[in-house]
């Protein structure tokens, strides 16, 4: 997953892709360390999925953005609009269920 550090850098990843997913993370939370290596092992089967990484406590601004009240948060998006999320407890079949469908549509 690409880490992103600017607001514009992950206005650009969502627009630059068709299907981009945002991970959202903090820097003690110790459940974001946790899920992401998974979340990145579960992407290695979906590589037009282009996956990306931004730190809420570099932009405080991305939780008014996204609405994120808890870490951590993954955001699936396709053509540039959320279609899929989860925050705190990410359940990773569901994720993989999320990636299969919007794979066939987009």
């Amino acid at each position: 997953m690409k880490p992103l550090s600017t607001p514009a850098d992950i206005e650009r990843h969502l627009a630059d892709h068709r299907l981009a997913l945002l991970y959202i993370k903090a820097p003690h939370c110790g459940v974001c360390h946790a899920v992401q290596p998974k979340v990145a092992r579960l992407l290695q089967d979906w590589p037009q999925v282009a996956a990306a990484t931004a730190d809420i406590a570099e932009m405080p601004e991305m939780a008014g953005r996204f609405h994120a009240l808890t870490v951590p948060l993954v955001m699936l998006f396709a053509d540039g609009k959320e279609v899929w999320r989860a925050a705190r407890f990410i359940r990773l079949q569901e994720l993989q269920d999320a990636l299969a469908i919007w794979v066939r549509q987009i």
